[in-house]
């Protein structure tokens, strides 16, 4: 079965993932004349205009990657590589004068996080016709009719009404080792390791270039606020916040490879906005990563660093209350004034009370 094939069988799991490979050899590729050979072209224009999140968010990252090869003959500037999807129409030439970046939690992921609540999702899926029309001005109390699958490109693109890039980071984090996919990451990765991948896979799509605005959820703040913070400090040498992973000289010599200003990102950052982020841990954490619970459930590294008692998380707020001080940063803390109710087990939990 070929490449093409696979993704015309439209399988809700082998689909998308077929689609993030394509979307990953044309950022690697130089010689791309077998997108026209085998058909996959046709298949990814097709697939952009596809109603669902998880089909047409690889093909506009594939098509995104496809556009910037061809222009500069080159797959190593402002491409979008595996983890960072481009909530930007293929076909929208603009330059942006701002950069809004989507940061989701445990449990998360770009086509997922950001969706209207699910009583909602009687309503019928918004279009990219429809999308396009809103994006453009037009008829903008049309998108209340409908349901949509991430709210700060199809609510608060239009209001803003200036051109602007959303780009939503994704990645894989569950609570528990056994929720692991990957043998080698049973454990999950740490707060630090995170951070730096986000830091190279957003370099790499030009992040930094123009101002920034960020929309972070639940371990989504903690990976922006080590990001800046960590970046910031490249240059006084200071130690890493969390215990280190591996060589820092490593990881910024990485960045200077990609000729790439370490803390470009503090400078550019306007705002952040923190949805349910444990700044000081989660009791919910604490609870579950402790004693006979912890040796049942097996927690991963994420929910372990969430600890009320971890001296590395309130080392790192104190770091970054200091940067957005030193940077005027606005920042917008949302917390949980109500439990939520857990699908799973359908008990009510506060994971990060106010």
């Amino acid at each position: 079965m070929t490449l093409k094939q696979v993704v015309d069988e439209k399988d809700d799991y082998v689909t998308p993932l077929a689609l993030k490979i394509i979307a990953n050899v044309i950022a690697m590729k130089k010689d791309l004349h077998f997108l026209h050979e085998t058909g996959l072209l046709d298949t990814l224009t097709h697939c952009a205009n596809d109603k669902e999140s998880q089909i047409f968010l690889p093909a506009w990252r594939a098509l995104h990657n496809l556009k910037v090869t061809n222009e500069t003959k080159s797959a190593c500037k402002n491409l979008y590589l595996e983890g960072v999807y481009p909530f930007v129409l293929p076909d929208d030439n603009k330059a942006p004068l701002l950069d809004i970046i989507l940061v989701h939690g445990i449990k998360g992921g770009a086509a997922w996080t950001w969706r209207q609540h699910d009583q909602q999702r009687y309503r019928p899926l918004l279009s990219q016709e429809k999308r396009r029309n809103i994006l453009k001005g037009q008829n903008i109390e049309d998108v209340d009719e409908f349901y949509t699958c991430c709210w700060p490109l199809d609510w608060l693109v239009p209001t803003l009404k200036l051109p602007v890039r959303v780009i939503a980071v994704n990645f894989k984090c569950g609570w528990w080792r056994w929720e692991s996919e990957c043998s080698t990451e049973g454990t999950g990765k740490s707060v630090i390791e995170r951070s730096r991948d986000m830091a190279h896979a957003l370099a790499a799509a030009g992040v930094g270039e123009r101002p920034i605005i960020w929309i972070s959820h639940s371990m989504g703040g903690l990976l922006v606020k080590n990001m800046l913070v960590e970046l910031k400090s490249k240059s006084s040498g200071d130690n890493d916040v969390f215990a280190k992973e591996y060589s820092k000289e490593e990881f910024f010599s990485q960045v200077k490879h990609n000729q790439w200003e370490a803390n470009s990102f503090a400078k550019q950052t306007m705002a952040i906005v923190f949805f349910s982020v444990p700044h000081q841990g989660s009791p919910l954490a604490t609870s579950v990563t402790q004693g006979v619970l912890r040796q049942v459930l097996q927690p991963a590294t994420e929910l372990c660093e969430m600890r009320t008692d971890n001296p590395a998380l309130h080392h790192l707020n104190q770091l970054f209350v200091s940067l957005a001080k030193a940077q005027s940063i606005a920042v917008l803390t949302l917390n949980e004034s109500e439990p939520v109710l857990h699908k799973t087990t359908g008990y009510p939990l506060h994971f990060i009370p106010p």
